[in-house]
């Protein structure tokens, strides 16, 4: 005989909800994960353009091609900055999905530890009646055998 925990339907509820708060953490941290690389790719080609500023410093200088040079670099440095920007506020929101998980874990922990409890319970009574059963039968049988030795 088992008895079902009242609050079974909160605690998959809780549990869904902590489950989708972790996706929106992974989603967060991949998220990064990609700002992350494109602002390396950024920094690749500063590398290579500043190499590129280098030889023409040595060589003869085509005005054209150091302009162009110079506003590609302005590109650059825009996304660069427009790539941090939206780096720091997923931080941002990765923290609070962070903060979110941890809210919901402990509701799934404090349900999980409140199901524990009533199934330690309900256990705990199921022995005390069996107990209670065999005591009366072992009575029983004691009466019965005294009765059938008179």
């Amino acid at each position: 005989m088992t008895q079902t925990f009242r609050l079974d339907s909160v605690l998959k509820l809780r549990q869904r909800e902590r489950d989708q708060a972790g996706k929106d953490v992974a989603d967060a941290v991949a998220a990064i994960a990609l700002l992350d690389t494109k602002l390396s790719e950024i920094a690749m080609q500063q590398r290579q353009l500043e190499s590129l500023r280098r030889d023409f410093s040595q060589g003869s200088i085509s005005t054209n091609r150091m302009l162009d040079a110079e506003r590609y670099q302005l590109v650059l440095a825009a996304q660069h900055a427009h790539v941090s920007g939206d780096r720091s506020l997923l931080v941002q929101e990765l923290d609070r999905r962070r903060a979110k998980l941890v809210i919901r874990q402990q509701a799934v922990k404090a349900l999980e530890k409140l199901e524990q409890r009533h199934d330690e319970r309900f256990a705990e009574e199921q022995r005390k009646r069996q107990q209670l059963l065999l005591d009366e039968w072992s009575q029983a049988q004691t009466s019965i055998a005294i009765r059938s030795d008179s």
